[in-house]
């Protein structure tokens, strides 16, 4: 409910804090969870930071975001659209990963603001055109310079 989570932001400011084993913001959940960017924007509105990094792998809510509603409230707020978890991977790394699952409109939406297509995960050498052959979104990716 998006009033009471107003509420509750507004009135403590704990909210905003993190899990203290690893550094899990609210606004990493919500980022996470599908038709929840309304409870993202009040997060952010009352000083959420978009950049806030997870320790358990580095991710920030917009490695995470399942929308393009809440990838461009957390943009609006100034989130890094190429920035990277510890194993080297970007947010559209990851969601060329959620593609698999159907998830293409993250991947779109983070193209048409900027993300860099040719940027390699670190850790497994992957970029985000190995993901999107599997996904069938390869097309999307070389029209954008991968």
């Amino acid at each position: 409910n998006p009033k009471r989570v107003r509420f509750e932001v507004e009135h403590d400011e704990s909210e905003l804090e993190e899990d203290y084993h690893q550094r899990i913001t609210w606004l990493h959940v919500f980022s996470f969870l599908p038709g929840f960017h309304p409870v993202v924007k009040i997060l952010l509105a009352n000083g959420a930071d978009p950049n806030s990094i997870a320790t358990c792998r580095g991710l920030t809510p917009l490695h995470i975001a399942a929308t393009p509603e809440t990838a461009r409230l957390l943009l609006e707020y100034k989130a890094e659209v190429d920035v990277k978890d510890s194993d080297g991977c970007t947010p559209l790394l990851h969601a060329t990963l959620a593609t698999l699952n159907g998830r293409h409109s993250v991947v779109e939406f983070l193209l048409a603001h900027g993300a860099d297509p040719n940027i390699i995960s670190r850790t497994d050498e992957t970029s985000p055109l190995h993901h999107a052959m599997l996904a069938d979104t390869a097309e999307l990716l070389i029209q954008k310079g991968a």
